[in-house]
């Protein structure tokens, strides 16, 4: 074989591989973006409260392109959700990943640590916000009886003692006015509990969801910041994993 005979077929075999691996690029960089996608979405979401969502979003990019970042962010996505034992699962793959820089590993093993003991089920620290909503509620339900009961004293207490009045005594229109008194009280002792009440439950809430949007905060920064010296994470083009 003459030598321009090898180098013609050695420019067709090379025109013929990039032909090939041109696709595969492009469908290589279309799962990439996709995935970055899903990643962004999830994260918005999980700042935004809504983790069930975030966690389907984080489960779609892993899908497309794995990711350390999808593993941690699904755990913290179940973590929230109370579900320790998926928390748990995508905590272990975390801690089975290659080459998981040592501070990420004892990270990700205190977080297994809490979900084992129970700790992190609906979020720790503020995260749940049953209680706030309760106390609020309550405060708010008592502020409703307790002006109702003012209504009814009001009521009571203007009833006159006349030719039309329905008492036939002076002492049965005392009564019923000694009685629309205690129902005054009453109520005044119920709007003032129930104020406190809902003052308390709304500064709880206030403060829970602060702490809430705080963690959300983190998880970010841990699924975005690059790794380096004393640092979580890798970035992966403008998606980055912990």
């Amino acid at each position: 074989m003459t030598q321009v005979a090898r180098i013609i077929i050695t420019c067709e075999a090379l025109a013929l591989a990039l032909s090939l691996s041109g696709p595969a690029q492009a469908q290589e960089g279309d799962a990439m973006a996709q995935a970055e996608a899903h990643h962004q979405r999830g994260i918005q979401l999980f700042q935004a409260g809504s983790y069930r969502e975030a966690a389907g979003e984080f489960e779609q990019a892993e899908s497309l392109v794995h990711s350390r970042a999808n593993l941690m962010n699904l755990a913290r996505c179940h973590q929230q959700l109370g579900e320790n034992g998926r928390a748990r699962g995508y905590i272990d793959r975390y801690l089975a990943e290659p080459d998981l820089p040592a501070e990420s590993r004892t990270r990700a093993e205190g977080i297994r640590q809490e979900l084992t003991a129970g700790g992190g089920g609906g979020g720790g620290g503020g995260g749940n916000l049953a209680g706030p909503w309760a106390v609020l509620g309550s405060g708010l339900a008592l502020l409703v009886t307790g002006g109702v009961l003012d209504i009814v004293a009001y009521s009571r207490s203007s009833t006159g003692h006349g030719a039309d009045d329905p008492f036939s005594t002076q002492d049965e229109y005392e009564d019923w006015r000694d009685g629309a008194t205690n129902i005054a009280v009453a109520g005044d002792v119920l709007v003032a509990v129930g104020a406190a009440a809902a003052v308390a439950g709304l500064i709880w809430l206030l403060v829970a969801r602060r702490s809430r949007s705080g963690e959300a905060s983190t998880a970010r920064r841990l699924a975005l910041l690059p790794m380096g010296n004393g640092g979580v994470m890798l970035r992966l083009g403008a998606w980055g994993s912990p």
